[in-house]
């Protein structure tokens, strides 16, 4: 139940794969989760094991859907909640993970490092405050990233996988 809505707007948000900031939350959503979703075909229902915030995430990451509308082409017009938990193995098998860094009291954050798509990537999910302030800029579905609080952000767009933290 529930969908993606923009602030301020009423009513769902038809493509949220489109906006930039979510598509990348989705993709962070599903490979910097330890958590498992499986449909069990014999009782109807999921099978969840991990932690509830965490398979929250994994709900998140279908109903964001895939960048270009891939996800609805492979779905072929179920909705969620479906069988298939189509996006989180799409980027599940688009990168694999080469070290993790596992959620500690200390750090609050826990960091995966994947290879996939030409790409390395460095993802981190955790509390605000302690992954904030490790960031220069933060990815704006406008057409450049935002200042974070004044700590000298650039004014000119940085592809993701050029160092721009997401």
């Amino acid at each position: 139940q529930g969908a993606i809505s923009e602030a301020g707007r009423p009513g769902e948000l038809r493509q949220p794969a489109l906006q930039p900031c979510l598509w990348y939350a989705a993709m962070n959503s599903a490979l910097c989760n330890d958590s498992t979703l499986s449909y069990q075909p014999g009782s109807s229902s999921y099978q969840r094991i991990g932690e509830s915030t965490e398979l929250a995430l994994r709900v998140f990451v279908e109903k964001v859907g895939l960048p270009g509308g891939s996800a609805s082409d492979l779905l072929q017009g179920a909705a969620w909640p479906s069988a298939d938990i189509v996006c989180n193995r799409h980027w599940q098998s688009a990168f694999q993970r080469t070290a993790v860094l596992e959620f500690s009291r200390d750090r609050k954050m826990m960091s995966v490092l994947v290879e996939g798509q030409g790409q390395c990537l460095l993802l981190v999910k955790g509390a605000p405050e302690s992954v904030l302030g490790r960031c220069s800029h933060a990815l704006a579905n406008a057409d450049t990233p935002g200042d974070i609080a004044g700590r000298g952000g650039s004014s000119s767009r940085a592809a993701p996988h050029e160092g721009e933290v997401v």
